[in-house]
């Protein structure tokens, strides 16, 4: 369509009121909505509204419910959530963390968000772990009714008993969000039929990892914990705030209740949670970073086009107790030399750097460490970019003297964490950066598998001038533990 302009006031009014309406029948005809997180077009919660639960919305998402590039003025944020607001559509430019209410964003973000990610923002220390629940208002236990196998069995409060009913193992699923399997029948906390209403049934059911089987952990500061249903954002709570034997368990709004409030009581003989495990692209702040799929074990998203000076920050990681820690990094990287550290409160405590090893290719993961001490505490932790070319997938923080329960890839590479193999390509003199005097080393062929030389080793450097050019992995086996690298033979 053509306007022909006015010279006049009256004539450019107009034209502007036209093209308003142009615009508006254009718009999709999307239902205003709320969720978890609701995002209102205009400050104090008016204007077009849009829900939001937990997933990644790109411009193209947000349009398709109504919301607009750079509308965006106030947010609504369900306890337990957050939302990571960007300049740029698909979480590119600038971000912000919001994490509770916002009646009207600052001149630096009001109508200036054109993508969104939601993630949980729960407690992430306690699983996995097995715990008896017992509610701040009764101290009763929440447990399966008379021990029931059924599908769709009732979860009600009972009097504290050892039975297996009354015992519920927590699963870290990421950001504070966690299973909850009743021990006696393997089935887990379910909100039936994926109701968000108050007064909506807790029962157990079989896992299906579906969002009314996953709740979110928060703390509230005294020994207490909600239990926040993700689907709804509602509270896990006693009925009517009732103190009788066997009253029943439902999910309700969150207004602080009492009876919504739940100590975890660690079953005996059930070791305390001591591992956390961040996933990289979760960041709560971050500069030059991007993320993409990653095709690592577990799918997902990894961090990656990572520049020297980038950085993530991860708000709120807790540090239970004083002591030594291994920080485990899953990594990849097609350069050598690239580097990180790792800090606390950005950059006030100081955890030290890791050298990246060249893993053969940007998707080639291997998991590499650090140990450190920290004093016992809640920080915000960091991940700086010393020298570029690392892709980094997660993080796993495990007091020492526990990394048994670390992943079966991790205790892999515990041995010779940092090793790094160089020049890479080789011609004559393979090296390594870490001493590896006594080390069984093994040489495989990465077309065929054969090994091609084993040997005892007995300095830092091997003679690989025998070898067929080709690719190639090494593999150095220290007490059992078998640390792998890839290197080019020209």
């Amino acid at each position: 369509m053509i306007w022909e302009l006015s010279q006049d006031a009256t004539g450019s009014k107009s034209l502007l009121n036209a093209i308003s309406e142009v615009i508006s029948v254009n718009q999709p005809q999307v239902p205003a909505s709320t969720d978890v997180i609701t995002v209102y077009k205009d400050c104090n919660y008016t204007g077009f509204s849009g829900g939001l639960t937990i997933g990644d919305y790109n411009l193209a998402r947000l349009t398709s419910l109504g919301i607009q590039s750079d509308v965006i003025s106030s947010l609504k944020v369900a306890q337990g959530f957050q939302a990571i607001l960007y300049q740029d559509d698909n979480f590119g430019g600038g971000s912000t963390v919001i994490n509770s209410d916002n009646t009207c964003l600052n001149t630096t973000w009001n109508d200036k968000v054109t993508s969104v990610r939601v993630i949980a923002n729960g407690t992430t220390t306690l699983g996995n772990a097995t715990y008896y629940l017992q509610n701040r208002n009764s101290s009763l236990n929440m447990d399966v009714w008379n021990a029931s196998m059924s599908n769709g069995a009732n979860v009600a409060q009972g009097t504290a008993n050892t039975n297996n009913n009354q015992k519920f193992t927590f699963t870290h699923l990421g950001d504070g969000l966690y299973k909850i399997i009743a021990n006696h029948s393997g089935q887990s906390l379910d909100v039936n039929n994926f109701s968000k209403a108050n007064g909506a049934n807790v029962e157990q059911y079989p896992y299906n990892a579906t969002t009314n089987q996953q709740f979110i952990l928060v703390s509230t500061g005294d020994g207490f914990y909600k239990i926040i249903a993700r689907h709804s954002g509602k509270l896990v709570e006693v009925t009517n705030a009732s103190t009788a034997n066997g009253a029943n368990v439902q999910q309700w709004e969150n207004v602080n209740q009492t009876c919504g409030q739940w100590k975890l009581v660690p079953v005996t003989g059930t070791p305390p949670p001591v591992s956390t495990l961040i996933q990289a692209e979760s960041y709560s702040s971050m500069s030059g970073i991007q993320t993409e799929a990653t095709t690592d074990t577990g799918g997902g998203l990894n961090v990656g086009y990572a520049d020297t000076g980038d950085w993530m920050a991860y708000f709120n990681i807790n540090f239970p107790t004083s002591g030594s820690y291994l920080i485990e990094y899953r990594v990849a990287s097609a350069m050598s030399g690239a580097k990180i550290s790792s800090d606390l409160n950005a950059g006030t405590i100081q955890l030290g750097s890791v050298d990246i090893p060249n893993t053969g290719g940007w998707q080639n993961w291997q998991t590499v460490s650090q140990t450190v001490n920290v004093n016992a505490g809640t920080y915000n932790f960091g991940v700086f970019i010393q020298n570029t070319g690392v892709n980094l997938n997660w993080i796993k923080i495990t007091k020492s003297g526990t990394a048994k329960t670390a992943s079966a890839d991790a205790k892999k590479t515990i041995a010779l964490p940092s090793i790094t193999i160089y020049p890479n390509p080789v011609e004559n003199t393979l090296s390594f950066s870490t001493e590896v005097s006594g080390t069984k080393v093994s040489i495989v062929n990465s077309q065929s598998g054969a090994v091609v030389s084993e040997q005892n080793i007995s300095a830092n450097s091997l003679d690989v001038s025998r070898l067929k050019a080709g690719i190639y992995f090494i593999v150095f086996d220290k007490e059992g533990t078998q640390t792998v690298r890839r290197f080019i033979k020209k």
